[in-house]
């Protein structure tokens, strides 16, 4: 390790010191506009999400996306009913906390088949902004209905 620190230029005696001759500095935190964080006694700026059953919430996402929770659990196979599975599945693991396997009973799957809807949602969430943000928009308008606003969404 001395030989190391010689060669990048570190005096000797840098290596006989050790994590201790290093200079530890406290800075502020720096925010980003808009970002959610917890504040100073706890309270987070997040959206509430309340706990509730699988079966609740895939009824009242549906219901915000305008569509019957059967279209869901049909062996329809179109683009849009796929891109509402991937939707509703991947809001429900990655943000509202449901199981895949509660998801899965509910839509008379397979647990593996929502669990493999779940991938690709979240694939399609990083690669597709577009995805992304009607995802985010599902996201606060459940919160908001869950959090007694009561509001639908134009369609989807």
């Amino acid at each position: 390790m001395r030989v190391g620190c010689k060669a990048a230029g570190a005096p000797g005696g840098a290596v006989a010191d050790g994590i201790r001759s290093l200079v530890w500095r406290d800075r502020d935190l720096e925010q980003k506009p808009g970002q959610e964080h917890v504040d100073i006694l706890g309270r987070s700026t997040g959206l509430e999400r309340p706990t509730m059953p699988a079966e609740q919430f895939v009824e009242e996402v549906c219901r915000l996306l305008g569509v019957e929770p059967a279209r869901l659990a049909s062996r329809a196979r179109d683009g849009s009913t796929a891109e509402m599975r991937r939707m509703v599945t991947t809001l429900g693991v990655e943000r509202w906390g449901q199981k895949g396997r509660d998801i899965a009973v509910v839509l008379s799957k397979n647990p593996d088949v929502v669990s493999y809807w779940v991938g690709q949602g979240v694939r399609r969430r990083l690669d597709d902004p577009d995805f992304a943000q009607r995802l985010d928009a599902l996201d606060r308008e459940l919160a908001e209905s869950a959090a007694g606003g009561g509001t639908s969404v134009e369609s989807r």
